[in-house]
């Protein structure tokens, strides 16, 4: 019997590496692997070498090619059957930009961003077709519609590589907490400002979406800490400047009451703020060693907080492409996310596997 190999050339390899990334954005980890294995299948690796670097049975791995040789790329999504979903109509297509026109906040969602999980859904609920993210993509670009960047209209209203560093400067202080029995807490602050943050999205062609602003500079300063091990996350909402002593009110009041237990330490992780290396936090960090151990990030490396992907992650949710009459309304938001995460841990412990 004669190997089974993927067909293609130096341009498919680079074509496929796109489709990987776009399938690690809609979190698609099975189509992610199947492309995984038809590059490894183009390098000349067999289908018994692939099953087995791959962990899957090996039947698995000809199937894929077969598909892939077949099909192409659509032979690699998930639920995939021979030939394509139906296609949406031209009273079903004009609906589908009208929603998407829209925005999806109007249609019922937290975000402000069209994603291609979000279109699939909507397909799904209003015209009962199953499309796979790349099926998504496809449509929303055949009718008109593309990637767009946001603009603000005033008056009327980025971690692969830094996270595998980021695991190997912390190994050592892992190790500690285990050996130790301590939890490791990332602590940081951000500032969420009325005005929206911008961000791409689906739009017509040539229709470049508009977010009102009031053009205030209403800012909402948030402290808040995560602990790696199980994403328990907490927060406290600071209407003064971010400062040493409401710094270490947080630290006094949330984080030790939150986090510390007897004889489990904090292993406390934070970067370089000034008043994070005042005199005064220095004196409060040694009169409570009993309860908590500092560990100072490298300058200039925000992307090694973890805490840092939790401020991504709201604003995605909470301040992209979204409009707030009044400052009351960001905190109502704000909050509520949080406290969604607090109650729903699993919700952003998929932002931390890259630290372990």
């Amino acid at each position: 019997m004669h190997p089974t190999f993927a067909r293609g050339s130096k341009i498919t390899i680079s074509r496929l590496l796109k489709l990987r990334r776009q399938a690690q954005q809609d979190k698609e980890p099975r189509v992610v692997l199947r492309i995984q294995g038809i590059l490894m299948s183009l390098e000349g690796h067999t289908t018994g070498e692939i099953s087995h670097l791959l962990k899957v049975h090996r039947s698995t791995v000809p199937l894929w090619i077969e598909h892939w040789n077949r099909y192409g790329a659509e032979g690699l999504w998930e639920g995939h059957r021979s030939g394509r979903p139906r296609r949406l109509n031209t009273q079903e297509r004009e609906k589908l930009c009208d929603i998407l026109d829209s925005g999806p906040v109007a249609y019922g969602w937290e975000t402000g961003i069209w994603t291609s999980p979000l279109v699939r859904h909507v397909i799904a609920a209003e015209f009962g077709q199953d499309y796979h993210a790349g099926h998504v993509r496809q449509t929303a670009q055949g009718i008109g519609l593309l990637g767009a960047a946001a603009h603000q209209s005033s008056g009327t209203g980025g971690f692969e590589a830094t996270a595998q560093m980021g695991a190997l400067y912390l190994s050592e202080s892992k190790k500690k907490a285990q050996s130790e029995g301590a939890v490791v807490v990332f602590e940081d602050e951000a500032s969420f400002r009325q005005t929206p943050t911008l961000h791409a999205t689906w739009a017509k062609r040539g229709s470049q979406p508009r977010i009102p602003s009031r053009g205030e500079r209403n800012t909402q300063k948030i402290f808040g800490a995560v602990r790696l091990d199980n994403a328990a996350f907490i927060y406290l909402h600071q209407e003064d400047y971010f400062q040493w002593e409401t710094y270490l009110a947080f630290l006094d009041q949330v984080v030790v009451p939150a986090f510390y237990r007897h004889r489990h330490r904090i292993y406390l992780v934070h970067d370089n703020a000034s008043y994070h290396k005042k005199q005064e936090t220095y004196d409060w960090f040694q009169a409570n060693r009993r309860y908590l151990e500092v560990f100072q990030l490298p300058p200039y490396w925000p992307e090694l907080n973890a805490t840092e992907r939790v401020w991504k992650y709201t604003r995605k949710y909470v301040t992209h492409n979204r409009f707030y009459e009044r400052p009351e309304d960001l905190c109502d938001a704000l909050f509520s996310r949080f406290d969604y995460v607090r109650h729903h841990p699993q919700e952003i412990s998929g932002l931390f596997h890259s630290f372990f």
